[in-house]
């Protein structure tokens, strides 16, 4: 649990979500390392959700192995991650579409560049917690996904990261390396 992961903008976005739109069927789930220097930070965003009173809303599942990441990624409908760190990689996003798990993201450091790839979620301006909230509602109101729809997901983002198409890819930039 990391300040660089923008957990206080989920925090802070969920709760607006929550006060903008009453009764709204959204839950909050946390999980990752947090370590003995995070306390402060984590009672300070506990004490915005139980002054929200959005007790039974939230729960934070602490650091997960990769089972209960797959396990994780199978049940949840968005990934939220509004980091304020420019992540240089997004593996975790990686990770959500091999899920076909849809995402909300920060528009900076490897997330647009993987979302114009990937085209599986929405980006937001960064260090905005109000453009998160209005994400997170707009994605609230599409149909939830079916394991159908999960499937196709996974399915289009597996051939895409395939070895076949990066063979593809890498002869087609060597083809046109040779042209006059």
């Amino acid at each position: 649990m990391n300040i660089v992961e923008g957990l206080h903008l989920a925090v802070d976005s969920f709760i607006q979500l929550h006060r903008e739109h009453p009764g709204v069927n959204a839950e909050l789930e946390m999980v990752g390392w947090m370590g003995p220097q995070h306390e402060e930070y984590w009672k300070e965003q506990v004490r915005k959700l139980e002054a929200a009173r959005l007790e039974g809303k939230w729960r934070y599942l602490g650091s997960i192995d990769r089972n209960d990441k797959l396990r994780f990624l199978n049940q949840i409908d968005i990934l939220c991650v509004p980091t304020i760190y420019r992540e240089p990689k997004g593996l975790f996003v990686l990770e959500a579409a091999a899920a076909g798990v849809p995402y909300i993201l920060p528009a900076h450091g490897a997330f647009p560049e993987l979302h114009r790839r990937l085209q599986l979620g929405k980006l937001v301006e960064p260090n905005n917690a109000t453009a998160v909230s209005v994400a997170l509602w707009e994605s609230i109101q599409q149909p939830r996904l079916t394991e159908t729809g999960r499937a196709a997901n996974r399915e289009r983002i597996q051939a895409m990261v395939s070895i076949e198409e990066h063979a593809r890819q890498l002869i087609h930039v060597l083809d046109r390396r040779n042209e006059p």
